[in-house]
C-alpha cells in the first residue's frame, strides 16, 4: 500500500472512492487484515511532518509497526519482494510500478487513465474485488510501450496544468 501523504490535495483529481487519504488508508488495510492478505504501507517519502505524526500515530493504533516501510526503496527493491500489486488512490507510482512489471490498483481519478492501464475501482465493491483478485495473483501488467505511451500523455497533462497556472500575483 504506497501511502500518501494524507494532508496532500486528497481530491485534487476527483472522484475517490474515499473520502480522504486517511480513511482509504485505514480502509485497505482493515480489509487486507480482515482478509489474510498481507500487506505492507510504503511510507510516503515526503511526509510532512504533520503526516508522519498522523501515520505514526495509525500504526500504533492498528499494531502495525511490523507493517510500515519507512525507507527509501526503489521499485527494482520492491519488485524483489514479488509484490501481488500496488494500492495507490493516484500519483506516478501508477507508471512507474507498472512498468517494473507491478499491478496497480486505484480507486481514484490521476493524470494516467484516459489510457487504461492500472486497474481503476469504481466503486468500494469493486476495489476490494480488485485487492481480492491481486491475492489470488488475478492481475495483468500491459505491455510496456502502452505504459510508457500512458505515462508521456500523463505528464503532459500535468505540465499543460501546471503551465495554467497564473502565478504572477
Amino acid at each position: 500500500i504506497y501511502q500518501h501523504d494524507f494532508f496532500d490535495s486528497p481530491g485534487v483529481y476527483g472522484d475517490n472512492l474515499f473520502l480522504n487519504h486517511y480513511e482509504w488508508l485505514i480502509k485497505t488495510v482493515l480489509y487486507c487484515r480482515d482478509n489474510s492478505i498481507n500487506f505492507y504501507i510504503k511510507a510516503h517519502p515526503n511526509n510532512r511532518k504533520n503526516s508522519r505524526y498522523a501515520l505514526s500515530k495509525f500504526t500504533d493504533i492498528y499494531n502495525l509497526k511490523e507493517n510500515i516501510i519507512f525507507e527509501d526503496l526503489s521499485l527494482i527493491d520492491i519488485k524483489s519482494t514479488n509484490p501481488i500489486a500496488i494500492c495507490s488512490v493516484y500519483g506516478s507510482i501508477i507508471p512507474e510500478a507498472l512498468y517494473a512489471g507491478i499491478p496497480v490498483i486505484n480507486c481514484g481519478s490521476n493524470p494516467y487513465e484516459t489510457f487504461p492501464i492500472s486497474y481503476r475501482a469504481f466503486s468500494l465493491e469493486n476495489y476490494f474485488e480488485l485487492i481480492k483478485k491481486a491475492s489470488m495473483g488475478n492481475l495483468k501488467v500491459p505491455e510496456k510501450q502502452k505504459i510508457l505511451e500512458t505515462f508521456i500523455c500523463g505528464k503532459k497533462f500535468l505540465s499543460n496544468i501546471c503551465d495554467s497556472f497564473d502565478i504572477s500575483w
